[in-house]
């Protein structure tokens, strides 16, 4: 299993899918996307891959955010592999280099990964590799481009190369360790994070209510839960125009990722205790998804 860690918006969730060659961890430009863990699968040769998608490590203040930079933690503290990400725009994190070093797993099996080759004057990528050589020396340096994927194949033969040799935990067909219903929940929420002002996404959840699979296609229902009671009116947005508009961009992700006709049924609701969604002060009436 190769943990994938590093900073807010450094392309973790790009690498994964690049790798996978699926869309299956969601991605914005906002810092923060992934909130949860996620294993995606990625078939090599004879080898198996498990790869975990982490939240990124940032300054946390809220209790969310907390319990994002453990959930990212224990990705190092409990895989067999790491690659730390880091984002070649920025400046490379020291301190995930030192800590990375100091895991007790073999050497081999620790990888600084510099992202975004493609966006940066060729120049300038040597200084930067004798930084990341000079706190890690011990530690193999690979350049990519996620989005385009330069380096990739490289990579995943390493990758290869360092896989243990036992039996796969997973079916050959296996993308990822999400169910469908949690995909498509957090197709939505992609969305809703792309659409709205920066202060919301991080406040909301999404649930499935109803899921229902028949020969045309899947009738989805699911409950948008939000915080604060203020932010209610910017996700419905005036005459609802604004949940309208997610909900045709969810529909059409939805459709992309199932291959199947989808009729989506969105609401909003208010719950102030992310601990107990289900009895939300406020449950608006579906609202179909043309």
């Amino acid at each position: 299993m190769v943990g994938i860690v590093g900073l807010t918006n450094a392309g973790k969730s790009t690498l994964v899918n690049a790798l996978i060659g699926d869309y299956v961890s969601i991605a914005t430009p906002k810092p923060q996307t992934t909130r949860e863990s996620l294993r995606a699968i990625l078939h090599h040769g004879k080898s198996q891959i498990i790869l975990t998608d982490s939240p990124g490590f940032f300054d946390s203040k809220t209790p969310r955010q907390h319990a994002m930079l453990k959930t990212a933690r224990r990705v190092i503290h409990t895989s067999e592999a790491l690659l730390l990400l880091i984002d070649c725009l920025r400046l490379p994190p020291i301190h995930l280099l030192h800590q990375l070093r100091q895991q007790d797993i073999p050497t081999d099996k620790k990888m600084v990964v510099l992202n975004k080759i493609d966006r940066i004057d060729k120049k300038k990528l040597l200084p930067l590799a004798q930084k990341i050589h000079t706190n890690a020396p011990d530690i193999s340096l690979w350049m990519v481009s996620a989005r385009t994927n330069s380096g990739l194949e490289k990579l995943t033969r390493h990758m290869d190369s360092i896989a243990l040799t036992q039996p796969w935990p997973y079916p050959p067909d296996t993308q990822s360790d999400q169910t469908l219903q949690q995909r498509a929940c957090e197709l939505t929420r992609e969305q809703l994070m792309r659409h709205l002002a920066h202060e919301i996404p991080y406040a909301i959840d999404v649930y499935t209510d109803m899921w229902h699979d028949d020969k045309k296609g899947y009738t989805i229902r699911q409950r948008i839960v939000l915080g604060k009671e203020s932010h209610k009116a910017i996700v419905l947005g005036k005459g609802g125009a604004c949940i309208k508009a997610i909900g045709m961009r969810a529909r059409s992700a939805l459709t992309q990722q199932l291959k199947r006709d989808v009729q989506l049924f969105l609401r909003v609701c208010v719950h102030k205790n992310k601990n107990a969604p289900h009895t939300p002060h406020h449950t608006p009436t579906y609202g179909e998804t043309p």
